[in-house]
């Protein structure tokens, strides 16, 4: 009998044990989730309140978009950067490949307008003319 006694008196204290350590974790958790709306709302819980996750590692698409790889596959939405009527919110086979054709030629433009710039500096160097277009002695 003793040691039935005994072996529910065991039995108690580690329920109880598992009590307080599933209370613990279930506050630890509820403090530290940021998407919990029940812990934003507690005093004891500013710095989660300040928090709301936004430390975390974002995760973002390619930021290169070309004819050949399209940002969504079925996109059937506004192309930014395109111009004209194929801006509108068309089937994406039909938009999809001159909206990013134009976008591809706008971008192939300013890249070559910078390095016409770049050449026309090296001459510039190369003849030693200054600002005023005077030659420099």
């Amino acid at each position: 009998m003793r040691a039935v006694e005994q072996g529910g008196r065991d039995w108690q204290a580690t329920q109880s044990k598992l009590r307080l350590r599933r209370d613990a974790m279930r506050a630890h958790v509820e403090r530290t989730n940021p998407r919990n709306l029940l812990s934003r709302a507690r005093t004891d819980n500013v710095n989660v309140e300040i928090d709301h996750g936004f430390d975390r590692e974002q995760s973002f698409f390619a930021n290169q978009v070309s004819p050949e790889r399209p940002p969504i596959v079925g996109y059937t939405g506004h192309i930014p950067g395109a111009r004209g009527e194929v801006a509108l919110s068309k089937r994406y086979a039909q938009a999809a490949r001159k909206g990013l054709e134009l976008l591809q030629q706008d971008r192939d433009s300013r890249s070559s307008r910078i390095k016409d710039s770049d050449a026309v500096q090296r001459v510039l160097d190369a003849t030693y003319l200054d600002d005023t277009g005077h030659i420099r002695a």
